[in-house]
């Protein structure tokens, strides 16, 4: 039995939904970026007490 990759097989339907997704993961890369940053600073604020 061969292998069959089905995500490539979607993708190859219609370009199209190859662009959606590289918009979707650069959104998800930019946001997650933020979110650690976020994440740190409000840590640091914590270990000094500034809550």
């Amino acid at each position: 039995m061969a292998y069959e990759d089905i995500v490539k097989k979607y993708l190859d339907e219609d370009p199209e939904r190859k662009v959606k997704l590289f918009k979707l993961y650069t959104r998800l890369m930019i946001i997650s970026t933020f979110a650690i940053a976020a994440g740190v600073i409000i840590y640091i604020f914590y270990m000094f007490n500034f809550f």
